[in-house]
Formats: C-alpha cells, structure tokens, sequence
C-alpha cells in the first residue's frame, strides 16, 4: 500500500481499485461478448468465420495499437480524461454497430473505435493508476481489479445471448453502448484530484542496480532493457494463444451439438473461474513466487485446450465442466504477475504509463493475430490444428519466461 497506512488515507486507494474493477468489467464485456456475437453476425450476413474472427482481431489490434497510447494519456493529463474518453468511444462505437450493414463497418466501430476506447480504460491506465498507490502489494491490488472482469461476463454473457435470441444483435449492441454512455458521465465527475495518487520519479533497473532517471541525456533508455522485450514477448505469445481459441469458445460448443444459451452460460462460467484465478495466482506470485505461479498457470491453460479436443470425441457436460474449472482460472491470470513486474524494472514515475503501454502493444498484436489466424485454420483445416497452435504458444511464452534471468529475479 502507499506509505502513509493511516485509516483516512487508505479509502482513497480502496477507491482507485474500486474504479479500476468496475472498468475492467465494462471492457471484459465490450471485448469477450464477441463470442456471443459471432455466430449471430456470420448467420445473418454469411460470413465466413475468418472474416468474422477478423472483426476481434483488429479489436485486438487497436488495443494494442492504444496501450501506448493510454499510457502517454495517464501521464499526461491523468485517468478523468483518459477514462472518459475511452467510455464514450466505446458508447459511440456500440452505437454504430447496432445499425451497421456492411462487414468493413464492423471492423472500424468494433474492431478500430472498440479496440481504442477499451484500451484507454484498459489495464495499462489501471496499473499506472494503482502502482502510484501500490508496492509490495501491487500485483494482488491489480489481480482484485482485474478479477471483476469474470463477474461481469459471468452475468452479461447469458443476458446478452437472451437478448441476442429475443430481440437480436442490434438491440444487445444498442444496450451495450447506452452502458458506456452512463459510465462515461460517473467517470466525469469523480474526485480525480485525489484519486490519482502519488507520482514518484521514474528509475530504471539494471541486472545490479537502479539507475535514477534525472535527463533524457542520462536515462537508460527501458526499450533497450532486455526485460522489456522479454515482458513484450510473454505477452504476444500469449495473446496468440490465447485468443486464437477464446473469441471461437462459444460458437465451438454450439458447433458440439449444445444449446446457445448453455455454451454462452459456460463461457460466462469460465470468466466466473477467471476471478478466482486472477487473485489466487497474484497470491501465488506475492507469496510463493512468480515462477510457480507462471509455471502452474500456463500448465492448467494447455490442460484446459488439451480438454477441447477431448469434448470433440465426446461431447458431454462433464468435460465442459472440467475445461471451465481448469482453463478458467488461467484466463488473465498472468497479466497482473507481467503488469507488476514493468514498475518493478523501471520504477513508477511519470514515464511508467508509456512503458506499460509498450509492453501492453506486444499483447494487442498476440491477440489481434491469434484470433484472425484462428478463424483462418478453422475455415481451412479444422479444429485440432487451431488447439494445438495455441497451445504451442503458451509453451513458448512460459518458455521465454524462465529464459531471461532479468525478469525472473525482478
């Protein structure tokens, strides 16, 4: 926690995780709520699933493209305005798809104005945010902010899928953007002031020892620090993993012979599992150490795509219980664990929201290519060649964490 611990000041940083939690849950809905979009769009337009894919792809894209973008924002003009404007983009974007008609309108409102308005209230402007606030307890106060990202799938995914069924995709899109809308003007008018926290000056870290940053003459520049080019790795290997499977989770089970609703219902089940998991592996990290707690997150992560294969050859609920339980909990759990480490390299002074940011594009790019590829190898091949792709990817990202000593004594 901050330095200061007097009761009087502890509601304040309570309050940021607070904030960071309830925008964690509108982007989590604004972005995996695709999967219960997707078969919907591409049965009404007939698409095929790479184009339709592709739409969350280039989401993914632009949410890399804006971590940096988000970051520059936090250290400039501080998070009332990057959050506000990061919510109405979303309620602007949501607006328009709801009356869209043509495939490259869906790609600049959700995949170009989605992807750039969840970034500005994504987890890169969180973790600048709470690592003003934050120190020894920083990658648990992230994982509680991030874990409510679960809740909020857990109920809007089976809402939106009732919605989608009664009153169709539009209206669900319309309802989307009118709760942006409303979370947009709260944000407005919050007490910033004392919201934002301590900024302290910005250091970075070598193998021995931290080097304060005083000058853009005399800094080490963090972009030549091999930590950040291994923390941008882990994290586009794992996006790339990752998302070439989920965005297709629920369309896989309906394709399985169960009912829309009940796969959008497990879906929302894994983010349930995901809220566990967020705390308990940032637990893990603080307290056991980070290596255990990478190592036992992505070995349950290919354990869970290992199960999908086994819900091909028999598909019954039982397994889809043990996917949800075991691949659940591993879903974001490694973001708090890679988040903590960037301020534990390069300090936490004003610069820190643009480095985050710069790892965070790793992870946009992860993603934007594993979800356009994974839609591809469905179309092309089938759905065994997509599972092994990702997990092959986690394999590498938990490979290339132990690989680079910078990182792991961090």
């Amino acid at each position: 926690m901050a330095q200061d611990r007097t009761p009087s000041t502890w509601i304040w940083p309570a309050a940021a995780v607070a904030i960071c939690a309830l925008l964690t849950a509108v982007m989590r809905v604004s972005f995996d709520s695709f999967a219960v979009f997707l078969l919907p769009l591409a049965d009404d337009f007939g698409w095929d699933r790479a184009e339709t894919a592709g739409i969350y792809g280039c989401m993914m894209l632009f949410f890399g493209i804006g971590c940096p973008i988000a970051g520059r924002m936090m250290d400039r003009f501080g998070p009332r305005w990057t959050y506000v404007i990061g919510a109405m983009i979303i309620a602007a974007a949501f607006q328009w798809t709801a009356t869209a008609d043509a495939l490259w309108q869906f790609y600049l409102s959700v995949g170009v104005a989605v992807g750039l308005g969840g970034a500005l209230i994504g987890v890169v402007s969180h973790a600048t945010l709470l690592a003003r606030w934050f120190r020894a307890n920083l990658t648990i106060a992230i994982a509680t902010a991030a874990a409510a990202s679960g809740v909020g799938m857990l109920v809007f995914a089976p809402l939106l899928q009732l919605l989608i069924q009664g009153e169709g995709w539009r209206a669900a899109y319309a309802a989307l953007s009118l709760t942006s809308a409303i979370l947009a003007a709260v944000l407005l008018v919050l007490p910033w002031r004392r919201l934002s926290g301590p900024v302290a000056p910005l250091e970075v870290k070598s193998a021995s020892r931290v080097v304060p940053r005083p000058s853009a003459d005399t800094a080490i520049s963090p972009y030549r620090h091999i930590g950040f080019w291994a923390l941008f790795g882990i994290q586009f290997l794992t996006a790339f993993g990752m998302f070439a499977l989920n965005p297709q989770i629920v369309a896989f089970l309906i394709e399985q012979g169960f009912k829309p609703l009940a796969a959008a219902g497990a879906f929302g089940a894994t983010g349930l599992a995901g809220t566990i998991g967020l705390i308990v592996f940032a637990w893990l990290a603080d307290r056991r150490g980070r290596g255990l707690a990478m190592t036992i997150s992505y070995s349950m992560t290919m354990i869970g795509f290992s199960l999908l294969l086994a819900i091909m050859a028999l598909p019954v609920w039982w397994l889809v219980g043990m996917f949800v339980v075991i691949y659940g909990p591993t879903f974001g759990s490694r973001g708090p664990i890679v988040n903590a480490l960037v301020p534990r390299l390069f300090g936490r002074g004003p610069g820190l929201g643009l480095i985050m940011g710069s790892v965070h594009l790793g992870m946009g790019a992860g993603a934007a290519l594993g979800a356009t590829l994974g839609g591809y190898l469905h179309d092309v091949s089938v759905y065994e060649t997509v599972i092994v792709v990702a997990i092959a990817a986690n394999a590498a990202a938990l490979a290339l964490y132990w690989s680079v000593g910078a990182i792991r004594r961090a």
